[in-house]
């Protein structure tokens, strides 16, 4: 492939070759006491045509082309070979370019089913082919194969015009910009190898959520995404899981949807690792998996705990410092959730930790995604937005957690 651009699917022999020594294309079977060598007058001369006819009558079943494809042996070789990802942004280990077009088209008709399933996201009518479109709170949000080389899933969302509160002020919407990190999480943490379902119910639910909650997540997701931005205060760097990690408390199936909501709260996980100092390595870091607990009627940020499990060092010195937070630090009228991240990003020490000296932070930080088990990342940190009194409390429906393939 020349840079990567160019699509490998494009590298294939014209349908009406006439190939040498190939069977002849399947036929109808004859009728009932019809002998196969009957022929008609005319089948002499249609004969000599047979070889240049390559349609075939098209089947019932989905997956069945109506016309078969040759690929030469180089073809075949290139598609199936493992490459980097035609978008250099996304960076995951080296798969084949089949893979990753069989994933994204995998996780197209998954958000169908998605969709359709969940009431919480409207389906929308396309007159593009291949175009997934939805409506959720507000936003419309649509999904498309890249069209150029066939291997990636691009979101695209549009803020709908949202009515006047009762009281004759605009509701709360969220900047461009924050549309915009909320496409490139997409793009490159979300619709990415290795393609997981439950990744995805993980973000259409984070979309779901109220637009100032929605806010700080999309801080977060900043923060993970561009880590030359994320200035030197910051102790620890931080991943937004939508899926489960293997290493988190028990309190969710592994490997389910990261994002929960329940009534009036909100069950989110992150994966914070402590930026090296003192001359230490990224892989002597430490590395935590929080399950995060969002109360909209409170508005409190806490840790969330199973009573049944043992007592973790690291989990008790996380939880008391977000409980000092939501005393002392939360402003009023602000959404905590983000303030509560950044404070915990920025103070939490571990009892075995000495003091931090020579602690660098921005260019070169750390590991690209997918170069360790431990992707993390840091950004810059936008304003946080207000929380009206109207706007935070009932319409979350009680969401139950996907068993299905993950």
């Amino acid at each position: 492939m020349q840079g990567h651009q160019d699509s490998p699917f494009t590298a294939m022999s014209p349908a009406n070759t006439n190939w040498p020594g190939s069977p002849s294309m399947p036929r109808p079977s004859p009728r009932p006491g019809q002998s196969p060598e009957h022929k008609s007058g005319s089948g002499t001369a249609a004969g000599t045509n047979t070889s240049s006819a390559m349609s075939r009558v098209p089947s019932n079943r989905s997956w069945a082309g109506a016309t078969p494809t040759l690929l030469t042996h180089e073809a075949l070789d290139t598609i199936c070979r493992p490459s980097p990802h035609p978008n250099k942004d996304i960076n995951v280990p080296d798969i084949s370019p089949l893979e990753r077009f069989l994933g994204c088209v995998y996780l197209r008709r998954q958000l169908h089913r998605n969709i359709q399933s969940d009431e919480t996201l409207t389906a929308l009518n396309s007159t593009e082919p291949g175009v997934v479109l939805f409506k959720v709170d507000g936003l419309q949000c649509q999904v498309v194969l890249n069209q150029l080389h066939m291997q990636s899933l691009h979101l695209k969302i549009t803020q709908l015009p949202a009515p006047l509160t009762p009281d004759g002020k605009h509701p709360f919407q969220l900047a461009p910009d924050d549309l915009l990190t909320l496409e490139q999480f997409f793009d490159t943490r979300v619709a990415v190898s290795p393609y997981r379902p439950n990744a995805l119910s993980g973000f259409t639910r984070a979309l779901n959520c109220a637009p100032q909650v929605l806010k700080d997540f999309v801080q977060i997701m900043r923060l993970e995404m561009n880590p030359e931005l994320g200035g030197d205060q910051l102790k620890w760097t931080v991943q937004f899981c939508m899926r489960v990690p293997p290493t988190a408390t028990p309190i969710v199936p592994v490997g389910n949807s990261g994002v929960l909501i329940c009534k009036l709260k909100i069950l989110f996980f992150l994966q914070i690792t402590r930026i090296p100092y003192n001359s230490k390595d990224w892989k002597e870091s430490p590395s935590l998996v929080l399950p995060m607990v969002y109360d909209l009627n409170s508005n409190i940020t806490q840790l969330a705990e199973r009573r049944e499990q043992g007592p973790s060092t690291a989990a008790n010195a996380a939880s008391a410092l977000l409980r000092r937070f939501s005393e002392f630090s939360a402003q009023h009228g602000q959404c905590s959730l983000f303030p509560a991240v950044r404070d915990l990003l920025t103070n939490l020490q571990l009892p075995n930790e000495g003091p931090p000296q020579n602690q660098a932070i921005g260019q070169g930080m750390g590991p690209v995604v997918g170069a360790n088990p431990n992707p993390m990342m840091l950004s810059a940190m936008a304003p946080i937005g207000q929380v009206g009194p109207q706007q935070v409390g009932p319409g979350y429906p009680q969401m139950g957690q996907n068993q299905g393939q993950q």
